[in-house]
């Protein structure tokens, strides 16, 4: 749930009604086996090379005070070469921040 929570806090997710009970890790005791298995499929489909130099980057100095920081795309513009929008499972997704990280 977090690593999904992390997918939408980077892409515009808020619009999709459907994603929003997936990310909330407060509650994730109250998911059935059934949406479980959508989890664990939606974040496949949000995958780490799907991610990797696109919305997530590892760079160290970007997060000296944790493991992961996330910034606006205007903020680290010309740090990054980053893409207005990505294609996720046919849909195109405008990409509000990056996440950077360290490990």
């Amino acid at each position: 749930m977090c690593y999904l929570h992390c997918i939408c806090i980077v892409i515009d997710c808020n619009n999709d009604a459907n994603i929003q009970c997936y990310i909330n890790y407060n509650n994730w005791y109250q998911l059935s086996i059934d949406e479980q298995k959508v989890l664990i499929d939606l974040c496949y489909a949000f995958g780490p090379d799907m991610c990797h130099n696109k919305v997530f980057f590892q760079f160290d100095g970007l997060c000296p005070y944790a493991s992961n920081e996330f910034y606006e795309i205007q903020r680290i513009r010309h740090q990054f070469l980053v893409a207005g929008s990505i294609l996720i499972a046919g849909q195109q997704r405008c990409i509000n921040r990056i996440m950077a990280f360290k490990i």
